[in-house]
């Protein structure tokens, strides 16, 4: 974006001519063009669409500059609450280039503008022009950099041996029926692997490159007992900008594998935001026995757990992660004790044969804190439990709207009754503020407490579904008939089933079919209505029709759909009919709903 700016007779620093030629000649003040530069040193004009997360602002002058003009504020770069970005300024050697390098990161889907302000001068003393330019930065969970959140459905190829695939969905496509065959990009698993997806085993993961694009990461369980590399899993990370067409692990930013048999990477990950403050999103891994820090900025080839910039380990030898515990196993949180750091939270598991009592705890990590090798007896607080069959932990954002990103955790027990068959005590949705994070948290201390009577499989935040700017919590429940509650945290407190904002009942939707919501996520806004909305993943067990998996068992076929539902109609009872889209499988037998994944 340039612009120049010429005067006639009297110049702009306050001098006439004093000769009838002089009197007539136009002084032309210096041009100014601006560019945003990203870290990898491609540019971007502030028109183009996406525009990463960090970068730095280039301003080239047709004049030779006075070098003072940043540390007077000639040159800000500003955020729309009036907040100048931070960053260092730093001048070419004819003092024409002026790059201003941003040391934060910007928030995703807004708007920051630009000055120059009339302290901006060339070194002949001609004042630049006041002037403002904006640019805006890239949607999370925009895959294709279109500036709308996009959503990832898994198939998990009925766990006959096929490995499944993956479907990339575009947020703007979202509208009606929809069928595999519609998705943008179709990622197939890995050949050599003997299994393929199951279950929180895709994801988005932030900008890992930090090219402006949402990437994603896919987990490819290697299952069969007793096989070889059983439990030798492999993650791939996919770059957003290359995800269009057929897609297999070949085509992946970055593979990540165990060392050694039984290591089970892949059953749990996470985005873990930009944890080392470098501009690129960091990703966790946990396993059975330690979680893995991997910086963006290295993610590339062939990875294995000693590429970690950081590794948490625990205490004890009778504690575990990952592969032990049931539940969402690691979770980003943003920023929990507001230090301008992303922070992590991490599910254990106690075994109680091993010598101390059982239980289930969730570890939650100041992100300042990860680099290096670091033990659970580090983290800057600690929930345990030692009567829970299930913790879950996730992000859930600024419920009380202080300073401080809050978090969520879901806790369930259980007992067996005479006959040993499972028997559900219900469970407990805490949501706790990071400003009282710190030491072990306790029950007593949660801002929000909803209590669940029946058996319930998980909760986590979806986002702010109806637009009052307060973030809710959606519960996925194994009741007869209902099946999911969403809950408006703007009312702190306790809270049960009868408070939800919305209760879903999808099973009118698969006549003959044993109905079962596996997942679900908040997807952002992908209608553009001001809504955040959501996905839900259902499968049904067709009567009749039985299928071999890879292990050697029999079971009912898996089939299913995934639901796309705006926040704008997520209110009171709601049916398959409100959904917004359906997508389904192209032919009989699709695996869909065990796993989705949006920007939640």
């Amino acid at each position: 974006v340039g612009f120049s700016f010429t005067t006639g007779g009297m110049g702009l620093c306050g001098c006439g001519g004093s000769s009838s030629d002089s009197s007539h000649q136009d002084i032309v003040t210096p041009a100014v063009s601006i560019d945003l530069i990203k870290l990898d040193g491609t540019s971007l004009e502030l028109t183009d669409h996406p525009i990463p997360l960090r970068l730095a602002v280039q301003a080239t002058f047709s004049e030779k500059m006075q070098a003072t003009t940043p540390e007077q504020g000639a040159f800000t770069v500003v955020s729309p609450n009036g907040a100048i970005v931070p960053g260092t300024a730093s001048w070419n050697s004819e003092n024409t280039i002026l790059t201003y390098t941003l040391s934060a990161n910007l928030k995703p889907k807004t708007t920051y503008k630009i000055k120059i302000s009339q302290l901006a001068a060339s070194t002949n003393g001609i004042v630049i022009p006041a002037t403002e330019q904006s640019f805006v930065t890239m949607t999370k969970g925009d895959i294709n950099g279109d500036g709308i959140s996009d959503v990832l459905i898994g198939d998990d190829g009925n766990r006959s041996g096929d490995r499944g695939k993956v479907y990339v969905f575009s947020g703007a496509s979202l509208s009606g029926d929809k069928k595999t065959s519609d998705a943008m990009a179709v990622i197939t698993g890995d050949p050599d692997m003997l299994s393929g997806f199951s279950s929180r085993n895709i994801s988005m993961t932030g900008d890992v490159n930090a090219d402006g694009y949402e990437d994603i990461i896919v987990g490819n369980l290697n299952l069969l007992p007793g096989g070889p590399d059983c439990g030798l899993d492999k993650i791939a990370v996919f770059s957003g900008a290359k995800l269009s067409g057929n897609i297999t692990f070949s085509d992946s930013l970055a593979i990540m594998e165990g060392e050694r048999d039984g290591d089970w990477i892949a059953k749990a990950f996470s985005p873990a935001g930009d944890i080392n403050m470098d501009g690129y999103d960091d990703i966790v891994v946990v396993n059975e026995k330690n979680a893995y820090i991997f910086s963006g900025k290295s993610m590339s080839g062939a990875l294995k757990t000693q590429n970690a910039i950081s590794t948490i380990m625990p205490t004890e030898a009778n504690e575990y992660m990952g592969e032990m515990c049931s539940g969402e196993f690691v979770s980003d949180l943003g920023d929990v004790n507001s230090d301008g750091y992303q922070d992590i939270v991490i599910s254990t598991y106690r075994n109680e044969a091993s010598g101390s009592s059982a239980g289930l705890g969730a570890y939650i990590f100041s992100g300042k804190l990860l680099t290096g090798n670091i033990t659970l007896s580090q983290a800057l607080a600690k929930f345990l439990d030692t009567s829970l069959d299930k913790i879950v932990v996730s992000r859930i954002g600024n419920v009380n709207k202080d300073s401080y990103d809050d978090i969520a955790i879901f806790t369930r027990k259980s007992t067996t009754d005479s006959s040993g068959r499972y028997v559900s005590l219900g469970g407990n949705c805490y949501v706790f503020s990071g400003a009282t994070i710190s030491g072990e948290i306790r029950p007593s201390t949660a801002i929000v407490n909803i209590t669940f009577s029946d058996v319930i499989v998980k909760a986590i935040g979806v986002g702010d579904v109806n637009a009052n700017g307060t973030p809710d919590i959606m519960a996925l429940r194994n009741a007869a008939g209902d099946i999911g509650d969403i809950f408006d945290l703007s009312s702190l407190g306790n809270l049960t089933h009868e408070n939800a904002l919305t209760t879903f009942d999808l099973g009118e939707d698969f006549p003959g079919y044993k109905i079962s919501v596996d997942d679900f996520s908040g997807i952002g806004d992908v209608n553009l209505d001001g809504y955040s909305d959501v996905i839900v993943g259902a499968e049904g067990g067709k009567s009749g029709k039985v299928i071999t998996d890879v292990m050697g068992y029999s079971h009912p076929s898996c089939e299913g759909a995934a639901y796309i539902f705006s926040g704008a109609s997520l209110t009171g009872s709601v049916s398959a009919s409100k959904a917004i889209a359906v997508i389904r499988g192209d032919i009989d037998g699709d695996s869909l709903g065990s796993s989705v994944a949006g920007t939640y």
